[in-house]
């Protein structure tokens, strides 16, 4: 690839269980496998953070949300709809550690740190 990267802190299975992708904590995504298509990343849009904690795929597999340690969310693609984030209604943590799908793949579970 020809990149030099240190800071990988997530990976995810595509839904079809054939590619996967890696996320760096500055919201770069590296996709490899049948994940052919690149749906976008933070600095390719010019956001600037290094407090990126975790991926999640779209059943559909054409789009992927990115989530920070503060909660914010960022979606790329047309299968990854934004349904919101923590910072937007003032909502302040640090602590979140991850991202699910729920049941309905109707939304996504933030989920924080236990204390």
């Amino acid at each position: 690839m020809g990149k030099h990267v240190n800071d990988i802190v997530g990976m995810v299975a595509s839904p079809s269980g054939i590619g996967y992708l890696l996320i760096g904590a500055d919201g770069g995504v590296f996709e490899f496998g049948s994940w052919t298509q690149f749906w976008g990343s933070l600095p390719g849009i010019g956001v600037h953070t290094t407090d990126i904690v975790g991926i999640l795929p779209s059943t559909s597999e054409s789009g992927d949300i990115l989530v920070g340690s503060d909660g914010g969310a960022f979606s790329f693609g047309t299968g990854a709809p934004f349904h919101g984030s923590l910072p937007q209604p003032n909502i302040e943590v640090s602590d979140i550690v991850g991202i699910a799908l729920t049941p309905d793949d109707g939304g996504y579970w933030l989920a924080g740190a236990a204390i």
